[in-house]
C-alpha cells in the first residue's frame, strides 16, 4: 500500500472512491454537492491517498481548526475494507493531528454509516449527542458530531 498526499489530478479517482462507498448506502456522489473532491490538495489543510496495484482505494483529508483538527473525507473503497487501509488512513490523521500540535479532532458523520461508527469506536472517537440536519441531492440526511481527546498522548 502506498500512502501519499493527494493531488489535484487525483480528482477522478477520489471521486470513484467515494461515489463506492456512497453506494453502499441509499446514496450516490453528487460533484455538485461535494466541488471540493475536484481540487482535493488545494481544499483541505492535508490530504492524503492510497494506492495498491489495482489504483487509487482510499482517502482522507484534515482540516486545521483554532484548538484542533476535523477528519474529512475518510473513504476506503469497499474492495479494500477489512484489509487494514482504514487503520492506516487514520493512523496519518492522527500523526499530522500531533504534528499540528492539536490535542483532540472532530468529525461530523452520516448517521446512517453504521460500520464507520463501529470503527471510529475502536478508535476511541466518542459521540457527543450533537447531530446536524443538512440537505443534498440525495435528499435530507443527518450527522452526528464525534470527538477524539487527547491525541498528543
Amino acid at each position: 500500500m502506498n500512502l501519499r498526499s493527494a493531488t489535484n489530478q487525483d480528482s477522478d479517482a477520489i471521486i470513484a472512491v467515494v461515489d463506492a462507498c456512497y453506494r453502499q448506502y441509499p446514496y450516490q456522489l453528487y460533484v455538485e454537492d461535494e466541488p471540493e473532491l475536484l481540487t482535493p490538495a488545494d481544499s483541505f489543510s492535508a490530504f492524503w491517498v492510497a494506492e495498491d496495484a489495482e489504483g487509487l482505494v482510499g482517502c482522507i483529508a484534515g482540516q486545521l481548526l483554532q484548538d484542533a483538527t476535523e477528519l474529512k473525507k475518510f473513504y476506503a473503497h469497499p474492495r479494500a475494507w477489512g484489509t487494514g487501509l482504514a487503520q492506516e488512513l487514520h493512523q496519518k490523521f492522527v500523526q499530522w493531528t500531533r504534528e499540528e500540535g492539536r490535542a483532540s479532532a472532530v468529525l461530523w458523520t452520516d448517521v446512517l454509516f453504521h460500520r464507520a461508527h463501529k470503527f471510529y469506536k475502536k478508535q476511541g472517537w466518542v459521540n457527543t449527542g450533537k447531530t446536524r440536519d443538512l440537505a443534498d441531492t440525495n435528499g435530507p440526511f443527518s450527522e452526528y458530531l464525534l470527538t477524539l481527546n487527547n491525541v498528543a498522548v
